[in-house]
């Protein structure tokens, strides 16, 4: 049976004080990627509750682990629903981690994968900044940030077309969709070794006291014309936005890349994807 909880109906029995995901260094269980955590008191016993979920028709659906705790803040029950599925609870535990490899090959070239990708990626970040120091850049790109807040918000489709200029080493167009998975393939230049990328893509924002952006990059590859570097990898990103005024939560951000393929070689490679605000 699927379970929702209906957010405006609950106010009769508990306070929502506190929206956000599960990414404090407190928290040794976190919410899935596409989740929100929201925690509830009661005004009449001070027992508090968390549940992960994403709002979907007006509903909260659980994803994630739902907790109830004691006056002492001791739980006293844990279920865990996998999109409004009561199922195995299965914790995911926050680690400090630099990343997974398990690849042949030059180490030198993984990291240039990586850097390169991160680099590239940053085309999705609102009001982003890569977190390498190269010469590639995507700020000046893309001049009307809010469209995206408000395609977002309103579910429509929304075209952007990027050409070459100062601030700006992209050059393509797309139609982001937050429903279906669309295609983007860009050149690219200042990238070192690479010079296009052909990627699909997936979207969603997640409307709490913050809006949950975030991108999936569901099958990509990053191409050089000139060498043998080209690399497969997918890779997924989220954090929160704050519209008006347009704020941008790096602290929220969660992210990795897997690599699936280098030079014509399989490997198993991955990394966090994380970005330096401006």
């Amino acid at each position: 049976m699927i379970s929702s909880l209906n957010l405006r109906n609950s106010l009769i029995f508990f306070i929502p004080i506190l929206t956000l995901n599960a990414w404090g260094l407190d928290e040794l269980v976190k919410c899935p990627l596409e989740s929100t955590k929201i925690e509830f008191i009661s005004p009449v016993t001070q027992a508090k509750k968390e549940i992960c979920g994403y709002q979907k028709d007006g509903a909260t659906i659980k994803h994630g682990y739902e907790s109830s705790f004691d006056k002492s803040g001791k739980i006293i029950k844990q279920t865990y629903y996998v999109h409004g599925v009561e199922g195995e609870f299965k914790p995911e535990i926050d680690k400090p981690s630099q990343g997974s490899h398990t690849a042949p090959g030059n180490p030198d070239d993984h990291s240039k994968v990586i850097s390169s990708l991160k680099e590239m990626l940053s085309v999705f970040v609102l009001k982003g900044k890569s977190s390498g120091n190269g010469s590639f850049r995507v700020d000046k790109c893309d001049t009307n940030i809010m469209s995206w807040v408000q395609a977002a918000i309103t579910r429509s489709p929304i075209s952007k077309t990027y050409s070459f200029k100062e601030g700006c080493d992209v050059s393509g167009s797309f139609t982001a969709k937050f429903d279906e998975e669309f295609p983007v393939n860009l050149d690219l230049r200042n990238l070192g070794e690479y010079q296009q990328t052909e990627m699909k893509v997936k979207m969603d924002f997640v409307r709490a006291s913050a809006i949950r952006y975030s991108f999936n990059v569901v099958k990509g590859k990053i191409i050089s014309l000139q060498t043998t570097a080209s690399a497969e990898f997918t890779a997924d990103y989220a954090m929160d936005v704050h519209p008006l005024p347009l704020k941008i939560d790096y602290k929220s951000q969660k992210g990795k890349i897997n690599i699936s393929r280098i030079k014509d070689k399989d490997v198993k490679i991955t990394h966090p994807l994380e970005y330096v605000g401006r």
